[in-house]
Order: C-alpha cells, then sequence, then structure tokens
C-alpha cells in the first residue's frame, strides 16, 4: 500500500517536473495594473526577443517620470530617471486597454505619470517602436515596477481586462502583454468578508 502510494507521488512529482523544466522561463513580457490599498502599482515581469527587428538608435534621455497611456497605447516603466535604451522599430496589433485619464481629443492629454519607480528601463509604443535597457541581450529576464500614488485605475482611465500586444520576429511572434485586474464591487467584497466576521465571533465566543 505504502509502496504504491510513493509511487504515485513520484509520478505525480516527475510529470509537474517535466512541465516547468519544459516551460520557458521567460516566454513573454507581461505588466500587470492593480490596486494596492489607495494606489496603482504596475508590475512587469518576463523578456523580449528582438530577433529580426530593426534597431534605431540608442536613446541618452534620462526621463525623470514613468507614464502610461492607453489609449495610443504605449508606457514607460521601471527605474527613475531612465538609463540610455536601445530603440528597436516593432510592427504589432494595436489593443487600446481603456479610454484614458481624460478622455480628451489630443494625444498626451491621457497619459498619467509617475515619480515612483524601479527595475528595468522599458518603453512600449505599439506598432512603433520597444525600448530596452542599452546593451539588453535578447531572450533574458527584465523586471519593472512602478507606483501611481492616490490613484485608482478608474482615475488612470485603464479598462480591466488583459490586452496581448504581438509583435513580429524573425520565425514567428513574441509579445507584449497588458493585464488590468478588476476592482472587486463592494456587494462581492462584502460577501467574502461575511464569513470572516462569521468565524471571528465564533472563536471569540469560545474563548
Amino acid at each position: 500500500m505504502a509502496y504504491a502510494t510513493w509511487r504515485i507521488w513520484g509520478a505525480a512529482l516527475g510529470t509537474i517536473m517535466a512541465l516547468l523544466c519544459g516551460r520557458p522561463a521567460n516566454a513573454a513580457f507581461t505588466v500587470t495594473f492593480a490596486e494596492v490599498g489607495p494606489n496603482v502599482v504596475a508590475t512587469g515581469r518576463g523578456s523580449l526577443n528582438l530577433a529580426g527587428l530593426s534597431f534605431y538608435a540608442v536613446d541618452p534621455a534620462a526621463y525623470s517620470f514613468a507614464a502610461v497611456n492607453p489609449t495610443i497605447p504605449n508606457f514607460r516603466l521601471g527605474g527613475l530617471p531612465t538609463t540610455s535604451e536601445d530603440v528597436y522599430g516593432i510592427t504589432s496589433n494595436v489593443l487600446t486597454f481603456g479610454p484614458g485619464a481624460n478622455q480628451g481629443s489630443i494625444c498626451c492629454t491621457t497619459q498619467v505619470n509617475t515619480t515612483i519607480g524601479s527595475g528595468d528601463s522599458f518603453t512600449f509604443v505599439a506598432n512603433t517602436d520597444i525600448e530596452v535597457p542599452h546593451g539588453y541581450v535578447s531572450g533574458t529576464a527584465l523586471s519593472t515596477s512602478n507606483t501611481w500614488n492616490d490613484a485608482s485605475l478608474y482615475s488612470m482611465g485603464l479598462a480591466a481586462g488583459t490586452y496581448v500586444e504581438t509583435y513580429a520576429v524573425t520565425g514567428g511572434t513574441d509579445s507584449v502583454t497588458v493585464i488590468v485586474q478588476s476592482v472587486p464591487e463592494p456587494a462581492t467584497t462584502a460577501l467574502f468578508a461575511l464569513p470572516l466576521a462569521l468565524l471571528g465571533f465564533l472563536h471569540a465566543r469560545r474563548a
């Protein structure tokens, strides 16, 4: 009986390890926007395939702010001030991920900036270019984090959903995915809070 159980566990562990080892460590780049307390936090993880992309130039500008504009769409993320970035041209689909902070008529009224950031410098402009840290090697890991204080997904004009911006590379495609997390409705939050309150009440009675 014990031997059979160990065989089952061993087979399961082998399957899990095979899946993990067979999966690319960083298959693409994903940015997630989420409300954390009174702020909005954007975290980026993954890597980028640069194979076959046209190298444009080195952008030496040291930008003092990160930004997001869901209507173009584009974003600049990472540590501030930004470091020099290598600029590559891309051909991609264009998926806007919200109406923007001000549902106005011209480009940059919808851009929302922040001066809080860490990690690698990374810029994405749909169907135009991507900008990566100077000297970046295709396929290596990137990590970014930025915070917009006293903001909400609504105030920044970001619409909940998953948006996959796919761009062409030699031999196939790579992607930059934007995930805007949904905000729980008050009724949903209350629904989850009720059982916790009941457990607390029962615990107090037993004490």
